[in-house]
Formats: structure tokens, sequence, C-alpha cells
């Protein structure tokens, strides 16, 4: 990061062959589309740029007198008035969009294939990774920006649209598979509730449903970030091994733990430290103090990334803390590819949960005073149009997430809360919780989700999240 809100993806790709590229590109849950017949018939002149091209070469720039455009006409990157590059659809929807650099910005494909965002004094906003001498940047038909070299796919910025099957062929050119993703940035099996996405067999509750309006009635909508939420840490393998006792239960767990580590303001205090063999993880509540030989916690458990999420952490719901988490790193691709986590008050909440969830909290008998179980799967009917909405463009990618996977009641607040990871910028957390405040009045019960019927069933209305390695 070189300031707020700006995305340096250099810290993901390097190469094709390294493991890295592989992050970001699993991390922005994109799908991975052929490039038909990459240079057939479309040479170009030195810097000498045809009306309609869809390419940049090395050396070359984007201002705000010029757009790429997709070789379909479908989509077209342009600078827009606040210096952001974005990517739009003919109809003007937006697939994607940089942060902003103010007037005068404008983008640079430089000498070593790297996409640089530049301010009108020439100070770097945002960048990509470097892609070689020999890299070209096209505009998709896709509504995706991406480097080749040789028709390889370097690196590419994430699809926003459902496309059918895992990959999409625009003609003569390769088929790239979906590459397995990181479950760091992107946790649990395929087939775990939170990467199921919402079925066309799912069955939601009217729009005077009587779960959705005590959802509204008696909640306040927010988006807990600083406080009451979940500080993610990357541990490597040079961090100190320490031990992390759980003070109730009495166990110790041992993992790597950076020594910055901080929890989230709030009495919860939920710390997830991943490890670096990249399956397994600290997920503690209650996160306290170092003692001078160990971190002490309430309760701390060692889980497993590649699991189903559920049966397992923390959250009165006895699911983990990452589960269902928006993370710094979805919010900066623009898409979140997996169920969220939502909290809602004991006058919401019914006595009695539902699948996924596994418990509920202790004084449930007493203090649940509404009609929804804990595990209720919350969603927005594939009817409701989110480009109606005046959604931001996080508001989009949220409602996208609501809208494709849902969100499942796993916890107690005094509001209808959703979470985003300590590590996410305020001003896209601030853009989230308006988006929140309307999108909430679209959500709906799906009430035909269960263990054998997850996200209520019949043909995925999203792309399945790619295997594991």
């Amino acid at each position: 990061m070189t300031g707020s809100g700006t995305l340096s993806m250099e810290r993901y790709v390097i190469t094709t062959k390294s493991p890295a590229i592989r992050m970001w590109q699993r991390a922005a849950g994109a799908l991975i589309v052929a490039l038909a017949a990459i240079g057939a018939g479309q040479a170009f002149a030195g810097n000498t740029q045809a009306a309609r091209s869809d390419r940049l070469l090395v050396g070359e720039s984007l201002t705000a007198a010029r757009e790429l455009v997709s070789r379909d006409g479908s989509h077209r990157l342009a600078m827009r008035a606040n210096g952001s590059a974005a990517v739009l659809s003919s109809s003007g929807m937006l697939q994607w969009q940089s942060t902003a650099a103010n007037a005068g910005a404008s983008l640079q494909f430089r000498a070593d294939g790297k996409l640089v965002l530049l301010t009108a004094t020439g100070a770097g906003r945002w960048w990509s990774p470097p892609a070689g001498a020999t890299a070209e940047l096209f505009v998709l038909d896709s509504g995706q920006l991406a480097a080749y070299i040789d028709q390889r796919p370097i690196w590419w910025t994430p699809i926003r649209a459902t496309v059918a099957g895992q990959t999409v062929s625009t003609g003569t050119g390769p088929d790239y598979p979906v590459l397995p993703r990181n479950p760091a940035l992107h946790p649990f099996a395929s087939t775990s509730p939170w990467n199921t996405p919402i079925g066309s067999g799912a069955r939601f509750e009217g729009d005077n449903g009587a779960l959705a309006k005590r959802l509204r009635d008696h909640t306040k909508a927010v988006v807990n970030h600083t406080a009451w939420s979940v500080a993610v840490y990357q541990a490597s393998a040079s961090d100190p091994y320490a031990a992390v006792r759980s003070i109730r239960n009495s166990q110790t767990r041992y993992g790597h733990v950076p020594t910055r580590t901080v929890p989230t303001a709030g009495d919860d205090r939920h710390v997830a430290v991943l490890q670096p063999d990249n399956r397994s993880y600290l997920d503690s509540f209650k996160w306290e103090n170092w003692t001078g030989s160990r971190w002490n916690t309430q309760l701390t458990s060692v889980l497993d990334l590649h699991g189903a999420g559920i049966n397992e952490g923390h959250r009165a719901a006895r699911t983990p803390a990452i589960a269902g988490l928006i993370r710094k790193h979805e919010l900066e691709s623009g898409h979140i590819p997996h169920a969220l986590a939502l909290a809602v008050p004991d006058s919401v909440l019914k006595s009695g949960f539902v699948w996924p969830a596994r418990a509920q909290d202790a004084n449930h008998a007493t203090a649940y005073a509404g009609n929804v179980p804990m595990g209720t799967l919350f969603a927005i009917p594939p009817g409701v149009d989110l480009n109606q909405l005046g959604l931001s463009l996080e508001g989009l990618v949220l409602g996208e997430a609501l809208q494709n996977y849902g969100a499942y009641v796993v916890d107690r607040a005094g509001t209808a809360a959703l979470y985003c990871e300590l590590a996410c910028d305020s001003t896209r957390v601030a853009a989230l919780q308006a988006a929140w405040l309307k999108l909430r009045n679209h959500v709906r019960a799906v009430t035909n989700n269960s263990s054998t019927n997850v996200g209520g069933g019949g043909t995925p209305g999203a792309p399945l999240a790619p295997p594991l390695p």
C-alpha cells in the first residue's frame, strides 16, 4: 500500500510459475478467459493507436483523451474525471475501477510491462505486477484487463459478470483453466456452505416475510471494522513460535505469531493468525496480552483452512471468526466470492439453531426474543436489479455477494452487523456501511437451505469456488 485506497498487486504476482501469481489470481476470484488470435491482423506501428484498439503496448499511455475498447465493443477502459481508471460496459455499468488519482491522471504501460496509474504530477497511485518487456495489455470481452505475453496470461483483473462454466473461449485462442486458490485468502472447501452459491432452487420468503421484517424492524445496519470485528495476520516462518494459552480451558496451542498482533476494539477481540503452512490457523476469542512467555486468550483453537468452516471456532454458532469475513484484498479486487457472516440482536434471535449453526448463546432460552434462528441464511433474491439501487462500487460488490452467496446468522450483536477485517480501508468500509443500509431492505430468508440442499439447491447462481491445492 502506498496510501489510503491504493492497491499494490506487486505483493501477489511475480511470474506464472510462482505461488505469488496464483495467490493474486485466486484472491481476485476471477475466471480466466481465453484471448483469441492475439495479434492476428492487428499490428500497430510504434505508438499509433487505432480508434477502437483493445490494447496498450509497452511504452504507451492512456489519458483522458483516449479509451480502449474490447474486440466485441462490449467494454471500454477509460480515465474518469476523478482520475480513476475504469472498465465500463456498453450500457455504462461499472465493471472494474482503480483508486482515484484526481484530474490529469493517466495510465502508463511501462517498459517492464507494469501498468501504473500516475497523478498529474507523476506520482504513482496504483500499479500492476511487471509483466515483461514484450507484454500487451488487453481489454477483454469479459470486462477484464489482462496482460499477456504470447497468448499466455500474466495477470488479470477480476471478472464481475457471471459466465457459464469454468472457462470462456472467445475463438481460436487456448482455454486457461481456473487455478487452485490460496486458502489464506479464500479459505474452506469448495463444498463449504461459505463457498456454495445460492442456487436456482432457492425458496425465498415473500416481501413481507416475517424473518426479513424482523431483521429490518429491530436492528440498525452496521459494518463492524475497527471494533467488534476480526484482526487477521499472516504469519511467516520467521515470526516467533509462541505459546497461546486458552484461559477458560487451560489449554495451550502453539504457532507462529507476529509480534505486532493486536485485536480490534470491543469485548470479543477475535484474532486469526494464518500459519506459514498455508493450511492451519489460530482462531482466538478475547485475545488479551503477552506475558513475556506466551499470549493469553480466553479461547484458542487450531483450525483447518481446508475444512468446512462449520462446527468449529468461537462464534456463537460455532463457526470460525474468518468465516464470512470481508477481507481487505476482496474490497480492493472488487469481488467477494463467499457468503458473509451476520450478527443480530437478542430481539431478533429465536431459541433453537438451524444448519449450518451448531450452537447458540448459552443464555438463549431467556435472552432471545425474536423469530430468527441462529444459522438462518439471508440473501437478495435474483430478481432484484442491483444497478437500480444507486450503489457505489463497494456497494455493488457487497450487493453481489449478498445476491450470489447470502449471509448466515452466526453471532449475537447489538446491531445487524456484517464484518470487515481490521486491515480494511476505512473509506471503503464507510461505503459498505452506506450500501448495507440500503441492501438490508432487500434481503429475504432462504427457507429451504439445509445440509443436503445448500443455498436452496439447483443450479448455482455464481461460479463454484476453485479447488484448493
